[in-house]
């Protein structure tokens, strides 16, 4: 098993050292003694034959920032797997760097606020950095500088031109720059920021304010830099996130208490008709062990698909799915409630939301109710199946009225008065 725990005491004095971001070099080999078991050598698999993957020109912004992640977390891992092929892998990882000064010139043409930009580009700048830090010591000097100037870029940019609310995101994305950088006061302010920004998504039990879709995708789904930042801020020493009982609360309100028997959400705040997260192949349904030993055996409930193979899936996951645990009947003292029949499709369940403050994409749910039965929702109380997609009959602008902040939370703990 790799010592994450010597990774934390040497991180200071090993500052120039690389690989040093998420595993260094004398971890490689346990590593690759993983692959004899499962998850893990189905990951191998995958990922030997990333040099077929490429950056894609074509398509939307999404799709471009996308085909960037999908082949800098594979090709990194490759490296560190397939030592008698690394230079192959590591020539194709420099060649797809280069597409960097593409997306550098499409994101000045995109709008300031652009979702896909910041948080899809977050991810691929994220493993993009993930992926140099693997391959630093085997790049010419000009090599690196040419690639460090394309990441800059776009760091600048973001940091300096861009706005919208995917904070999580930016400061995933930019703190990872920093500590590759060595800049411990960049580092600092960006680890403090997103460490406050984390925060305030829960109640003091560890109940997510944004409902299922977004605490999903900040905290729990495939969105890196978001979710995963946290993970290296712990294997760094800057917090010890899974050993913090609020993160432990949350998974487990996740994976015990945001689910109905049919596996999907309780819908609640901004959040569709949507199978949960848990049933997927991300990596936080394999790595919740981390944080609490009870959202792991929940987790696995879910029965989730294949991790999805990648650099951050193979190293933050350490161990296989635990024995799975049933969802239970359960309050949760800031205002949420889960009461199950029984752990089958077809079994009755109700959810109440009435939590005690608010944050982001909150509606007028107070004392709110899901019910689902027959394998059924049975009663939903949001507005709408999305953002931008009101009930039937019924405008956009008339429905979105009902988005509440928290400074007109007129609730008095979690209840009208």
């Amino acid at each position: 098993m790799v010592c994450w725990v010597m990774m934390s005491v040497c991180g200071a004095q090993a500052a120039g050292e690389h690989p040093r971001l998420l595993v260094r070099a004398a971890h490689y080999e346990a590593l690759r003694q993983r692959a004899d078991k499962e998850p893990w050598r189905s990951m191998r698999e995958a990922v030997q034959s990333c040099t077929s993957l490429t950056y894609r020109a074509d398509g939307s912004v999404y799709r471009q920032y996308a085909s960037m992640r999908h082949v800098m977390r594979q090709a990194a891992l490759a490296c560190i797997l397939f030592p008698q092929e690394r230079s192959r892998y590591v020539t194709h990882i420099v060649e797809q760097l280069g597409h960097w000064d593409d997306l550098n010139a499409t994101r000045e043409r995109q709008p300031r606020s652009d979702w896909s930009s910041m948080v899809i580009g977050g991810d691929a700048f994220f493993t993009s950095v993930l992926a140099l830090d693997v391959i630093h010591d085997d790049l010419t000097d000009s090599q690196r500088t040419a690639i460090e100037q394309r990441l800059q870029t776009w760091f600048d940019y973001e940091r300096d031109e861009s706005t919208g609310s995917w904070v999580l995101a930016k400061y995933g994305a930019m703190g990872l720059w920093a500590l590759y950088l060595d800049d411990r006061e960049a580092f600092e302010a960006y680890a403090g920021a997103y460490d406050r920004r984390l925060r305030q998504h829960f109640t003091e039990d560890g109940v997510a304010l944004v409902g299922g879709n977004y605490a999903s995708a900040r905290l729990a789904g495939g969105e890196l830099a978001k979710t995963y930042f946290m993970d290296v801020l712990a294997l760094h020493g800057w917090h010890d996130y899974y050993n913090d009982p609020l993160l432990g609360a949350f998974y487990e309100w996740f994976y015990a208490g945001m689910v109905t028997p049919t596996r999907r959400f309780a819908i609640f705040q901004d959040c569709g008709e949507t199978t949960h997260s848990g049933t997927s192949g991300v990596i936080a349904n394999w790595r919740a062990h981390r944080f609490s030993r009870t959202a792991a055996a929940h987790a696995a409930w879910f029965e989730p698909e294949d991790l999805t193979p990648g650099i951050l899936g193979y190293v933050l996951v350490d161990e296989p799915l635990p024995e799975p645990r049933a969802p239970a009947s359960r309050l949760w003292k800031s205002g949420y409630a889960a009461l199950w029949e029984a752990p089958h499709a077809d079994a009755l369940m109700a959810a109440l939301w009435a939590p005690n403050r608010a944050f982001q994409h909150d509606h007028f749910e107070i004392n709110a109710v899901h019910l689902t039965g027959y394998s059924q929702t049975l009663l939903r109380n949001a507005g709408y199946e999305g953002w931008g997609n009101p009930v039937a009959g019924f405008s956009w602008k008339y429905v979105s009225r009902f988005d509440m902040w928290p400074e007109s939370d007129h609730a008095v703990g979690g209840n009208i008065a």
